[in-house]
Protein backbone atom coordinates (compact mmCIF):
# COMPACT_ATOMS: atom_id res chain seq x y z
CA UNK A 1 0.00 0.00 0.00
CA UNK A 2 3.28 2.28 0.97
CA UNK A 3 3.80 1.82 -2.59
CA UNK A 4 1.17 2.97 -4.16
CA UNK A 5 1.41 6.38 -2.65
CA UNK A 6 5.21 6.81 -3.98
CA UNK A 7 7.38 5.33 -1.14
CA UNK A 8 10.27 3.44 -2.63
CA UNK A 9 12.66 1.14 -0.90
CA UNK A 10 15.95 2.00 0.23
CA UNK A 11 17.13 -0.75 -2.76
CA UNK A 12 15.11 1.16 -5.16
CA UNK A 13 16.49 4.74 -4.22
CA UNK A 14 20.29 3.13 -4.76
CA UNK A 15 19.32 1.85 -8.00
CA UNK A 16 17.79 4.69 -8.71
CA UNK A 17 20.89 7.07 -7.62
CA UNK A 18 23.32 4.56 -9.55
CA UNK A 19 21.40 4.94 -12.54
CA UNK A 20 21.30 8.60 -12.09
CA UNK A 21 25.04 8.69 -11.56
CA UNK A 22 25.99 6.86 -14.48
CA UNK A 23 24.14 8.80 -16.83
CA UNK A 24 25.77 11.89 -15.45
CA UNK A 25 29.29 10.18 -16.09
CA UNK A 26 27.77 9.12 -20.03
CA UNK A 27 26.70 12.78 -20.18
CA UNK A 28 30.02 13.98 -19.34
CA UNK A 29 31.88 11.39 -21.46
CA UNK A 30 29.83 13.05 -24.32
CA UNK A 31 30.33 16.21 -23.68
CA UNK A 32 34.57 15.33 -23.85
CA UNK A 33 34.13 13.74 -27.33
CA UNK A 34 32.69 16.90 -28.56
CA UNK A 35 34.85 19.16 -27.24
CA UNK A 36 37.70 16.68 -28.91
CA UNK A 37 36.06 16.87 -32.17
CA UNK A 38 35.45 20.31 -31.98
CA UNK A 39 39.11 20.77 -31.41
CA UNK A 40 39.77 18.70 -34.31
CA UNK A 41 37.77 20.18 -37.17
CA UNK A 42 39.09 23.88 -35.99
CA UNK A 43 42.30 23.83 -38.01
CA UNK A 44 40.15 22.94 -40.93
CA UNK A 45 37.52 25.31 -39.93
CA UNK A 46 40.19 28.47 -40.19
CA UNK A 47 41.10 27.06 -43.64
CA UNK A 48 39.91 29.88 -46.67
CA UNK A 49 37.69 28.18 -48.42
CA UNK A 50 36.11 25.90 -45.99
CA UNK A 51 32.46 25.63 -46.20
CA UNK A 52 30.67 26.21 -42.73
CA UNK A 53 27.13 25.94 -41.86
CA UNK A 54 25.26 27.09 -38.58
CA UNK A 55 21.57 25.97 -38.08
CA UNK A 56 19.74 28.12 -35.39
CA UNK A 57 16.23 27.05 -34.63
CA UNK A 58 14.30 25.98 -37.99
CA UNK A 59 16.81 28.08 -40.14
CA UNK A 60 20.58 26.72 -41.64
CA UNK A 61 22.72 29.42 -42.62
CA UNK A 62 25.62 28.15 -45.08
CA UNK A 63 28.86 30.32 -45.68
CA UNK A 64 32.46 30.10 -46.69
CA UNK A 65 35.44 31.22 -44.78
CA UNK A 66 37.31 34.46 -46.19
CA UNK A 67 39.35 35.07 -43.34
CA UNK A 68 40.73 34.31 -39.74
CA UNK A 69 41.95 35.64 -36.41
CA UNK A 70 42.88 34.31 -33.57
CA UNK A 71 39.08 34.67 -32.16
CA UNK A 72 36.94 34.97 -35.26
CA UNK A 73 35.97 33.75 -38.95
CA UNK A 74 34.96 36.03 -41.48
CA UNK A 75 32.78 34.23 -43.16
CA UNK A 76 30.99 34.98 -46.75
CA UNK A 77 26.95 33.87 -46.53
CA UNK A 78 25.89 32.58 -49.43
CA UNK A 79 22.71 30.97 -48.38
CA UNK A 80 20.12 30.46 -45.65
CA UNK A 81 17.29 27.94 -45.65
CA UNK A 82 14.71 25.85 -43.88
CA UNK A 83 16.61 23.22 -41.96
CA UNK A 84 16.00 19.60 -43.77
CA UNK A 85 14.59 21.35 -46.74
CA UNK A 86 17.54 22.94 -48.64
CA UNK A 87 15.66 23.86 -51.57
CA UNK A 88 13.46 26.10 -49.42
CA UNK A 89 15.27 29.19 -49.30
CA UNK A 90 14.52 31.88 -47.15
CA UNK A 91 12.74 34.78 -48.85
CA UNK A 92 14.45 37.99 -48.55
CA UNK A 93 17.83 35.97 -47.76
CA UNK A 94 20.82 38.77 -49.37
CA UNK A 95 25.04 37.31 -49.28
CA UNK A 96 26.79 39.23 -46.95
CA UNK A 97 30.21 38.71 -45.20
CA UNK A 98 30.15 38.82 -41.20
CA UNK A 99 32.69 38.23 -38.66
CA UNK A 100 31.50 35.22 -35.64
CA UNK A 101 32.96 32.99 -33.14
CA UNK A 102 33.96 29.47 -34.68
CA UNK A 103 31.97 28.24 -31.81
CA UNK A 104 28.84 29.01 -33.40
CA UNK A 105 29.40 27.55 -36.43
CA UNK A 106 30.32 23.42 -38.15
CA UNK A 107 31.69 22.00 -41.20
CA UNK A 108 29.43 21.40 -43.31
CA UNK A 109 29.02 17.80 -44.78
Amino acid sequence: MLRSLGFRTSEERATEQARAAALGREHERQRALEVDRRAATMPRMRERGSRVCRVEGVTTMVGFVEDSTETKLQIRMVNAYRTGFPNLQLGGFQPHITWDVPARWELCD
